[in-house]
């Protein structure tokens, strides 16, 4: 090798070193700057992940086992129509299973659109079956529902559960935090030193319910009150059907009724159940509390007679039989029978103003009844000593007129 070629090599070797040596100082540069280098303070905040686990909404049951109200897997289709590659084979397909025009699906799946909402509240096996397809762009949004396997049965009292898991009268609403259960979740935390930590709370599904309806009672219940509202002409009506022994409620109509399903009504107001919720006038039935009080007392027997001359004066009022006849001498049986006004009021004085509405308060129509339905309220009876009663009261409330009460606390009364 030569001089030169040595000087060369030299050189080259050299600069090698140079080059070696600077990058080994920028890399102990940066790690002495590392370690050296202050935390920030304060610390940033750690990074949290949550996985939130939806727990399975209770079942509710008839007092036979009879499902009324069922947890339910719904879906919702969705579709991406910018990315969809043939429009009209997917509104061919979806129309047959979904129920739904073609056209009225081709119109929604519009290319210059990025979103589309197709059909909402599908069962889960359908839309496992269009996710079995496999289609770009449609796509299947899932969550937790509610079935009301008998429909419009029981609707009143049952309630229902929105889409967004809202309950909304009756036991739904009464039993919400028994039936809706608790979520759980998964939490994975990394602290500013990049370690990690879990957290896992498994969800707590609702209990099921179990009512004292029962499911064929009901329903042949509601067919009789819808027959007999229609041919009196009526704007509404409510039966309810007490075991007496227990207080047991075995069926509870209202008429008109929903469907909790579909919830489709132009009047709110039919979710009410206004045999616990809206107070009347009772009426000729309250008779019945008035005649039974009295003989509780014993100041009639089921002999007694009373003379009806059509008209009683009770407080400076005149009280009249609702035919505006008088019936001679009548008998307590007949008085029940004849529905009298005038019986009826005079039982009541008999009776006296203190003991007649201590019976009202012993029969609790100024209180709830305690039933486990959301919304209950109590009686309104004005009673001696209040700013608005009057003496003429006693004989009116006699036969049912200035007092509102319900129709489950008329009941109650009755099967006391």
């Amino acid at each position: 090798m030569s001089a030169s070629t040595d000087d060369q090599f030299y050189r080259r070797t050299f600069a090698l070193g140079i080059i070696v040596l600077g990058v080994a100082a920028v890399t102990v540069g940066r790690l002495v700057y590392w370690v050296l280098k202050p935390a920030p303070w304060p610390p940033p905040p750690p990074l949290n992940e949550e996985e939130v686990f939806l727990p399975e909404r209770g079942n509710i049951y008839d007092c036979n086992g009879y499902l009324l109200s069922v947890a339910h897997t719904f879906s919702d289709i969705e579709a991406a129509p910018n990315i969809v590659t043939d429009t009209e084979m997917m509104a061919s397909r979806l129309a047959p299973l979904l129920n739904e025009p073609r056209e009225k699906l081709l119109a929604q799946l519009d290319p210059t659109t990025s979103w589309a909402r197709l059909k909402r509240r599908v069962k889960w096996n359908e839309a496992k079956e269009i996710l079995s397809w496999g289609l770009q762009g449609l796509y299947i949004k899932t969550w937790p529902g509610r079935i009301y396997p008998h429909n419009s049965l029981a609707a009143g009292v049952l309630g229902f559960v929105t889409d967004k898991g809202q309950a909304f009268y009756g036991v739904e609403r009464e039993y919400d935090e028994l039936l809706a259960g608790k979520p759980g979740h998964r939490e994975v935390v990394t602290d500013v030193l990049g370690s990690l930590s879990y957290e896992v709370q498994v969800a707590r599904h609702g209990a099921d319910l179990f009512l004292t309806l029962d499911r064929n009672v009901q329903y042949i219940v509601e067919e009789a009150l819808a027959k007999a509202v229609e041919v009196n002409a009526a704007k509404r009506g409510a039966a309810i059907v007490m075991d007496p022994q227990t207080g047991a409620i075995l069926a509870m109509a209202l008429y008109p009724t929903y469907d909790p399903n579909t919830r489709d009504v132009d009047d709110f107001k039919i979710f009410v159940n206004w045999a616990i919720s809206e107070r009347y006038e009772p009426g000729s039935v309250f008779k019945i509390v008035t005649i039974g009080s009295a003989l509780d007392a014993g100041v009639i027997s089921t002999t007694s007679t009373y003379y009806d001359a059509g008209e009683i004066m009770v407080g400076g009022e005149v009280i009249r039989n609702s035919d505006d006849a008088a019936h001679g001498e009548t008998s307590i049986p007949d008085l029940l029978a004849y529905s009298l006004n005038v019986g009826a009021a005079h039982v009541s004085t008999k009776l006296g103003a203190f003991k007649f509405y201590e019976y009202v308060r012993r029969f609790g129509f100024n209180e709830l009844t305690g039933v486990d339905l959301a919304d209950e309220v109590a009686g309104q009876v004005r009673f001696p000593g209040d700013r608005e009663w009057h003496e003429s009261d006693l004989a009116t409330n006699s036969f049912g007129q200035g007092l509102a009460i319900t129709p489950l606390q008329m009941l109650c009364a009755v099967d006391s």
